[in-house]
């Protein structure tokens, strides 16, 4: 008993310093493929930590304690400026839903359709929309007569009761992009809006793309000659140095900033743990509410926010 006991404490030893050895790696201002995944997991890694700081206070296991403790600190200090709330400013609002549907696996249409109508955004904008997809919602969304999609990629669309002009980026036969533009007013304010989905970092090559994506989103804020939001699933939690890079070179500011962890990703396990489902804006546009939906037959739950646009 007392050797099991000790493998048992010894086995925790090992896992919560390799927790804590990745959670200070994901700290490093760019990191390489396998390690920058690793950071997407800090949830796990603070509910970890919970536990093996209960496992030391059983064990009465002093390494332990201080390990867990490090690892809960480290992991807590990443998250804290989602956890501390904000002051919202006055000024004309904008309501805006997005989706990732899950293209062709979803049979849920009237539930997501049902959902829109009661949460009533101004624009929805939907990531893995296919073309049966699309064909039902211009059907079952009178109210939304604007509309951006491109015809040869399910990456993203959008759906709007505000009129909309559609951005044609230039043909570049090197370069893919993984979304669409559009620029709408808020009140006599032009905003561009870019609906986003880069590709998962599952492989090396899908993760290089999706970083390049990041680039050129960065080159398409530098251009921008108005405020901008960048929305959809970007595939990264905020923890990824290239996510933070992204941040940092457009000065965008992250929405769920003062509006708690909201993971959004996967609904196929227990509990979705992974944030990849983002609203990105100029700091003239406030993010003053910010909520998760239901599981509406996707992998991801959507995200609903309202912005307010500073006088």
């Amino acid at each position: 008993m007392l050797k099991a006991a000790a493998r048992i404490s010894d086995l925790s030893l090992i896992i919560t310093g390799t927790i804590l050895c990745f959670s200070g790696l994901a700290y490093l201002p760019k990191t390489i493929y396998w390690l920058d995944n690793l950071s997407q997991l800090r949830i796990v890694y603070e509910i970890l930590s919970l536990v093996f700081l209960a496992a030391a206070f059983f064990f009465r296991q002093r390494k332990l304690l201080l390990l867990s403790l490090l690892s809960l600190l480290v992991n807590s200090f990443a998250m804290l400026p989602y956890l501390l709330p904000q002051s919202n400013p006055e000024g004309k609002s904008i309501s805006l839903l997005t989706m990732n549907i899950w293209g062709g696996k979803n049979r849920k249409l009237s539930e997501t359709v049902a959902l829109i109508r009661a949460l009533d955004p101004d624009l929805v904008c939907i990531n893995e929309i296919n073309k049966p997809w699309k064909r039902a919602l211009k059907k079952l969304l009178p109210d939304y007569p604007f509309r951006v999609d491109d015809p040869n990629s399910d990456d993203a669309a959008i759906f709007s009761k505000l009129p909309i002009q559609q951005l044609i980026p230039k043909e570049n036969p090197w370069l893919k992009r993984f979304g669409v533009s559009a620029t709408f007013k808020i009140g006599k304010q032009d905003i561009l809006i870019i609906a986003v989905h880069p590709p998962a970092p599952s492989t090396y090559k899908k993760w290089m793309t999706r970083n390049l994506e990041y680039q050129q989103l960065i080159n398409d804020v530098h251009s921008a000659r108005m405020p901008v939001i960048i929305i959809g699933d970007l595939n990264s939690t905020p923890w990824s140095p290239y996510f933070r890079e992204l941040l940092e070179k457009t000065g965008l500011q992250d929405s769920a900033i003062g509006k708690g962890i909201q993971p959004s990703y996967s609904t196929q396990y227990f509990l979705p743990l992974v944030p990849i489902d983002h609203c990105l804006s100029s700091h003239n546009l406030v993010t003053t509410k910010r909520i998760l939906g239901p599981a509406l037959g996707s992998d991801h739950l959507p995200v609903y926010l309202e912005l307010q646009l500073r006088n």
